[in-house]
């Protein structure tokens, strides 16, 4: 917040703030100030419905209903951020929408069945990210989707998915990940798609679709043993 000349206070965004004041006889005052922000306020959203900043400082994001799309990089490096819960009518979320995110433990996408792309980079970084569960309904998983989320345990993908392709680097340096189940549409790993996924010992395909594995797709994922 801010005071100008004539004593009048300007907040910049939500939260509180403490304002120490003096007149001229030495007398001492302090204002304790909490400025809300309606939705509308703490969220912007353009004619579209695209979700393109975030003006809070929660912790727990939930998604508005009205949102159709996160835009590139609108929660990109918001460290406050400990869980999302993606709205229910959400189609997109595009490249670097919560990458680095450090603190984003959780990721909850129940609510929406109809999300079709999570983009590149979109979770990248999320290093305490510890299970996601992608909808159905999802048919890409952009390039580095959840590199180096370093406590990433588990991912369930439906067998039913219409996830096509694991792409590039989507999960590589995953080093939790013990297990993976690929859905039956699948047909393409990506190269280095579960590079250094140290602690991989289970990893199954659901179907029998699978026309190409790129190169170093599995490179240091070394308790792996076999390819079911």
């Amino acid at each position: 917040v801010s005071v100008n000349s004539k004593g009048e206070i300007k907040a910049n965004k939500s939260g509180e703030a403490l304002i120490y004041a003096m007149d001229l006889f030495g007398h001492k005052a302090t204002l304790k100030v909490i400025v809300e922000l309606s939705e509308d306020e703490i969220y912007k959203i353009d004619e579209n419905g695209v979700l393109i900043g975030y003006y809070g400082h929660d912790t727990i994001i939930n998604i508005p209903d009205k949102v159709k799309e996160i835009s590139s990089q609108a929660f990109k490096e918001d460290l406050k951020i400990t869980k999302v819960i993606i709205g229910k009518n959400v189609k997109k979320i595009h490249d670097d929408a919560f990458s680095n995110c450090k603190n984003l433990s959780e990721v909850d996408m129940k609510h929406t069945q109809s999300l079709q792309l999570i983009g590149d980079n979109a979770f990248k970084k999320c290093e305490n990210l510890e299970y996601i569960t992608i909808p159905k309904s999802v048919e890409k998983l952009g390039s580095s989707a959840f590199q180096n989320c370093k406590k990433l345990k588990k991912v369930s993908i439906d067998s039913s998915s219409k996830l096509n392709k694991i792409n590039e680097n989507t999960f590589n340096g995953c080093v939790s990940m013990q297990e993976f189940e690929v859905p039956q549409n699948c047909t393409y790993i990506g190269n280095s798609a579960f590079a250094n996924t140290t602690a991989m010992n289970k990893f199954v395909f659901s179907g029998n679709k699978i026309t190409e594995i790129g190169e170093r797709a599995f490179e240091k994922a070394s308790n792996l043993k076999n390819l079911n």
